[in-house]
């Protein structure tokens, strides 16, 4: 994760990655499943909404999963 970089939109697209990858672990989402990830953001010019597509960061996702239940320093994770 050190080459994205470090401001609130990253944080929460890589938050909404993790997400995906545990309700996909857990079976809640079948593993073929297509996940679009947006963020709606409020326009007071047009009075609506406008909606940011995430990128998709799965392979970080699974990358710091991993790192999570393999670390030494920490509890194992339930997935």
């Amino acid at each position: 994760t050190t080459a994205l970089p470090d401001c609130n939109f990253w944080h929460y697209a890589l938050q909404l990655n993790i997400y995906e990858q545990i309700l996909r672990i857990e079976g809640y989402i079948p593993p073929t499943a297509r996940v679009t990830k947006m963020l709606n953001v409020y326009d007071d010019a047009a009075d609506g909404f406008d909606h940011v597509i995430l990128p998709d960061l799965g392979r970080e996702a699974v990358l710091l999963l991993a790192w999570n239940v393999t670390s030494d320093n920490l509890e194992p994770c339930p997935f």
